[in-house]
């Protein structure tokens, strides 16, 4: 990525743009993704389970009635599409699920770097930690969300002869009705019923398990926000609110003001710039060390108007090189 931007005096400058180094890493995006995602199939199949267990009874009262073997196989056929649709729905649900497992697995990296970092605070120190129990807290849902799937999936259908499942039970069912055999139809519909229910209450307690896992996706992000990019003002450290991606949205206060910090290694100093989105350079600090601080005043002194704004910071290692960051955008809100 290149940004043309113009300084004070019209002259112009494009700086070069790579990812040698996050400006604030947020790990918590993708997981939310992914689960939100996930929260959509749940919901699929829970339906898709219900669907299927009204189609059965449909079947068993037709059979109780009387009515025609014709009408009955109506709904044990309505019933066998409903469970082909679910079993494919457990395909994406476990790709997604293993997705989760992955962005997990990246996410805990991520934290543990962070917490290696020797300038952080005892309170960085602490959230961070109690971030990182989070998400391993969360790993463990998952795991259990993936074991309790495969048992399910089982009961829809198991893949191996003579063992018991919806789809089996609504296979003997149709076959039964084929050979007007409507005492073993009507065993197979109750058997198929029976597991169809005890489906639905082991997919209850999934979507439980799901939201205890969005839930806690919701509390890690807010540790993060608070570890990576706070606020300073005369009460301490306040929280900034941030938005998926790398995008952040800043909200000023009386004396407040944003830390910007690399988690690349043996920084010697870092360079703030920041420009307005006509390419204006209305800020530009360099600092030691790795980190640096923007009090959401510009180059004069004066308080930043509400808007978006671009930054590109520039770190310069021990050995002299020096290397710029993506570009991040900021919105800026007083």
């Amino acid at each position: 990525m290149q940004l043309t931007v113009k300084d004070d005096f019209g002259a112009e400058s494009v700086p070069p743009a790579t990812a040698s180094f996050e400006i604030v890493s947020n790990p918590i995006c993708a997981l939310k993704l992914t689960a939100n995602n996930l929260d959509l199939l749940f919901n699929q199949l829970d339906h898709g389970l219900y669907e299927t267990l009204v189609a059965v009874n449909n079947g068993r009262k037709l059979l109780t009635q009387g009515r025609s073997t014709n009408l009955v196989d109506d709904s044990v056929t309505e019933a066998l599409e409903q469970i082909n649709l679910s079993i494919e729905t457990f395909a994406e649900l476990h790709g997604l699920i293993d997705l989760l497992n992955e962005q997990l697995a990246t996410a805990l990296g991520t934290i543990t770097t962070m917490l290696e970092a020797p300038d952080l605070t005892p309170a960085q120190s602490a959230i961070l930690t109690k971030l990182k129990l989070k998400l391993e807290a969360i790993e463990q849902v998952a795991a259990e969300i993936s074991n309790e799937l495969e048992a399910l999936q089982d009961k829809l259908d198991s893949g191996q002869p003579g063992i018991s499942d919806i789809r089996s039970a609504l296979e003997a069912a149709q076959e039964a009705l084929a050979n007007d055999n409507l005492d073993d139809a009507r065993t197979s519909l109750n058997s198929a019923y029976q597991l169809i229910r005890t489906a639905l209450r082991e997919s209850k307690r999934l979507v439980h398990k799901k939201k205890l896992l969005l839930k806690n996706l919701v509390s890690a992000e807010g540790l993060l926000s608070r570890s990576t990019l706070t606020s300073q003002n005369e009460n301490g450290p306040t929280p900034a609110q941030q938005t998926l991606g790398n995008d952040f949205i800043i909200t000023e206060s009386v004396h407040s003001s944003i830390l910007f910090q690399t988690l690349d290694t043996n920084v010697k100093s870092l360079r703030l710039r920041v420009y307005a989105i006509s390419g204006r350079l209305v800020f530009d600090r360099d600092a030691a060390g790795s980190k640096v601080w923007f009090e959401g005043l510009d180059s004069r002194g004066a308080p930043l108007a509400n808007g978006v704004y671009l930054v590109v910071l520039t770190v310069q290692r021990g050995d002299g090189s020096r290397i710029a960051s993506q570009v991040q955008k900021i919105v800026w809100v007083r």
